[in-house]
């Protein structure tokens, strides 16, 4: 079932996001490293969940999932 799927999936992606929060604190005490590590590391996260998103609404509405590489290739 997709939704067991997804719900799956966000499960792991919510603890990868979880370990990473504590990523810039390991790394350094100094405040704007510290935020630079934070901000990227949420760019990153939050660019992958727009992704899943829009996949998981494509496969809900019977649509197929076009990989961004294959649309690369042909265009």
């Amino acid at each position: 079932d997709l939704d067991e799927a997804l719900d799956v999936l966000d499960e792991i992606v919510g603890g990868l996001k979880a370990d990473f929060n504590g990523l810039a604190a390991s790394i350094t005490r100094e405040p704007a490293l510290r935020s630079t590590i934070e901000v990227k590391v949420d760019e990153i996260f939050k660019r992958y969940a727009d992704g899943l998103g829009q996949k998981g609404n494509a496969l809900r509405s019977g649509g197929t999932i076009v990989d961004a590489d294959a649309e690369d290739d042909a265009g």
